[in-house]
């Protein structure tokens, strides 16, 4: 019976780990410029939401003087607006600062047209509240 048992023990026991190497994408020597950015991490959502985001996209080739086929240099950049600020937040704060501009131009420094503003809101109060 305590054969069987020592027996179950042994073949249950897990092996211990083993250690091996990080995998570097078949690299010896992982630098800077091999390493997942933020971009390109974003790359693939900006991809699918691309008729939500609507990114700018601008590419510029240089070619070499020997032939027109050859990219000497090529610069890729892209940017995404901000729709909720453009669509949402741009036209609060214009209507603020339109409303804003009004007030403004309500307050001229006179007293007597500041005793007639709180006037007529004592007047517009008594008649809200009959």
């Amino acid at each position: 019976m305590a054969v069987a048992v020592l027996a179950r023990w042994r073949f249950r026991r897990r092996p211990a780990p083993a250690r091996l190497p990080l995998w570097a994408c078949g690299a010896a020597d992982l630098t800077v410029r091999m390493q997942y950015t933020a971009t390109s991490f974003a790359e693939p959502l900006q991809r699918v939401f691309g008729d939500v985001l609507r990114p700018d996209t601008d590419i510029e080739v240089t070619h070499t003087a020997e032939s027109r086929y050859m990219a000497e240099r090529i610069t890729y950049r892209t940017a995404v607006a901000d729709a909720i600020e453009q669509r949402l937040y741009t036209p609060v704060v214009g209507a603020v600062a339109a409303m804003a501009e009004l007030l403004r131009r309500a307050h001229t420094g006179s007293v007597h047209r500041y005793l007639a503003y709180g006037a007529l809101g004592v007047l517009i109060v008594l008649v809200v509240a009959r």
